[in-house]
């Protein structure tokens, strides 16, 4: 949960900033290599972990992840059904993309989220400096729809507290350090609970998680603003509470996006809408952000610009594009469904977690809505 793409040290911020930003698109460019724990993992706050350690989801690592400062090209990514070029693969939908400027991508028109694949889902909006959580969810597999209707960018750094560990007492661990954080997790940092990514202004994203265990989870926002002030100090901190018969239902695919180590895969006839299984298949932790760009932006440059801002402590938004929501880190093995409705326009993926410099990783590609 670090609050510091550069230092992924294990902690609460830390963990946090990279959990949820990034996966609004998670396109930091200096990630470190971190590991993905599974839920239920209990184990010590090590004095340095990864982004995604933080106890607060990986949701915030990619936002961190899409830090890369990067001004090379998109390398390209396999498609099932032939390698989808990183320059940009066309996406079928029903209309037609309009000409998109900066100004559009920085407004914030109401969020239209995709219906949740299954019964067990909550909705988690963004208003102002706040999460509005539609009431609670049952255990096992859970659809977690996160809707920013703010005008700035959020994420949702996510972890389990431990039993009667209240929010406050997490707040003011928080300001201590990242172990005093940690010490008040039910779960390892580096826990992985395959859920939504850093969204922008106006846009939404729904991730059904597999396996979620039950608990009192808090929901941060480490980002900042324009003076440094972290969101979460302005009030968006927030709880979520798992608990109930284990849920079973599956969502219904329309699809696998495969990564591993050395590239993403999109399935046959992917047209920006529908319901995903995002698996990792690779040895190491992988994540899935997207983020839509304006006209004649490339996502090395996006990326440039949402890793520069969030290392400097300061807004991500702008930049020429906005982030879309994706799927926070997964460990080696661990998957969880996205479901996507995107709007007409040109995108860019990649795996924030593979940000290890200033080039886009192999696990990156564009491609247009029409």
């Amino acid at each position: 949960m670090s609050r510091q793409r550069t230092t992924r040290a294990g902690t609460i911020r830390q963990a946090v900033l990279v959990v949820s930003a990034a996966t609004a698109l998670a396109l930091t460019g200096c990630a470190s290599n971190r590991a993905a724990g599974q839920p239920g993992e209990s184990s010590p706050a090590p004095a340095s972990t990864s982004s995604a350690a933080a106890p607060v989801s990986s949701a915030a690592a990619s936002v961190s992840s899409a830090v890369a400062p990067a001004s090379s090209t998109a390398a390209p990514v396999g498609s099932t059904a032939a390698p989808v070029s990183s320059a940009t693969a066309s996406v079928s939908s029903a209309q037609s993309a309009p000409t998109t400027t900066e100004s559009e991508s920085t407004q914030a028109p109401s969020p239209q989220p995709a219906k949740a694949p299954i019964a067990n889902a909550v909705i988690i909006d963004t208003p102002g400096m706040s999460y509005q959580v539609s009431g609670p969810l049952r255990p096992g597999v859970a659809a977690i729809t996160l809707v920013n209707s703010d005008d700035v960018t959020h994420m949702m750094a996510i972890g389990r507290m431990k039993d009667g560990v209240t929010l406050k007492q997490l707040t003011d661990a928080l300001d201590k350090s990242e172990d005093a954080a940690g010490a008040l997790l039910a779960d390892s940092p580096d826990t992985a609970y395959g859920t939504p990514s850093l969204v922008g202004a106006g846009k939404s994203t729904t991730v059904t998680a597999m396996d979620l265990p039950a608990g009192h989870y808090a929901l941060i926002c480490f980002l900042q603003t324009s003076d440094g002030m972290p969101h979460y100090k302005m009030g968006m901190i927030g709880e979520l509470t798992v608990t109930g018969d284990k849920a079973t239902e599956m969502p219904a695919s329309d699809g696998t996006i495969t990564i591993d180590d050395k590239s993403v895969t999109l399935p046959d006839g992917f047209n920006g809408s529908g319901t995903f299984e995002v698996v990792n298949n690779g040895k190491s932790p992988h994540g899935f952000s997207l983020a839509r760009l304006d006209q004649g932006t490339a996502l090395a440059d996006y990326a440039g610009h949402v890793g520069m801002a969030e290392n400097a402590g300061k807004p991500v938004d702008g930049g020429g594009g906005v982030l879309a929501g994706g799927v926070d880190v997964l460990g080696p093995g661990q998957s969880a469904f996205l479901t996507v409705n995107l709007q007409p326009g040109h995108y860019g993926y990649l795996s924030p977690e593979d940000m290890t410099g200033p080039q886009l990783p192999a696990q990156s590609g564009e491609f247009d809505v029409h």
